[in-house]
């Protein structure tokens, strides 16, 4: 699985909802099979919206505490992409209202 495809997994599941074991195959792929050298490349073939993906993929990553220096690298670089409309996108992305609203 390459890293668009990890991040398509998770796409839809609000940042909320996100589990650890949703985000591993990312983390594996950010922290152990990506050259420090590639990160600037790999992040600028990504769409907008798979750079707020990756963003949610590496807060989530943080919250673990594992990583989190390759994570930071990792957030630096997404930040100079996505700037900080990244970073709000994904602390306010919430999981969507189920039912509708009567206007009466």
């Amino acid at each position: 699985m390459d890293l668009t495809q990890a991040l398509g997994s998770i796409q839809a599941i609000p940042f909320s909802n996100l589990q650890e074991q949703d985000i591993t195959p990312i983390v594996n792929i950010l922290t152990s099979k990506t050259k420090d050298s590639d990160i600037q490349a790999l992040v600028n073939g990504l769409n907008p919206d798979l750079v707020d993906v990756l963003m949610k993929a590496i807060y989530k990553g943080l919250e673990s505490g594992r990583n989190s220096s390759s994570l930071f690298k990792w957030h630096s670089i997404v930040e100079e992409s996505g700037g900080p409309g990244s970073i709000v996108r994904v602390l306010t992305d919430k999981p969507p209202i189920e039912g509708t609203f009567d206007e009466d």
